[in-house]
């Protein structure tokens, strides 16, 4: 084991002679970054820059207006849109897994538009939105 790059960070000056530069040599579509998905669920409750899975296929949501709308349909297309990454890149993913409801830290805020099943913490109770034209 070369101890050096323990001790030394990549692209560091100490680093240089034990990390070698390969950026030219890789290809990014290869490379399956770190990332937490679900099956899609229309209750799932998505916001902009998150991801689903839909058939094996990596989504991520870009307008979250949309991202309620399962992905290949017409207004899911406005809402999501589709990685170079696959489902088989995620640790541990199993098809039957569903999004984590989204925890709102903080006091209610009228100004705030809660979507259907968004969880509010207040101190130590917690509450969802059931019907998001009354959680305004």
């Amino acid at each position: 084991m070369v101890r050096g790059c323990i001790k030394y960070a990549p692209g560091s000056k100490g680093g240089k002679k034990f990390w070698a530069d390969m950026s030219a040599d890789i290809d990014m579509d290869d490379v399956t970054p770190e990332i937490e998905a679900a099956t899609f669920d229309k209750e799932g409750n998505y916001g902009k820059d998150e991801f689903t899975v839909v058939a094996g296929a990596i989504y991520q949501c870009v307008d979250d207006i949309f991202c309620s709308k399962e992905p290949s349909s017409v207004l899911g297309k406005k809402g999501w849109e589709k990685t170079s990454y696959k489902s088989s890149g995620i640790k541990d993913f199993k098809a039957s897994d569903k999004p984590k409801p989204k925890i709102e830290d903080g006091d209610y805020d009228a100004k705030i538009m809660y979507k259907k099943n968004s969880i509010l913490q207040k101190s130590d109770d917690f509450f969802t939105c059931t019907d998001e034209k009354k959680c305004r």
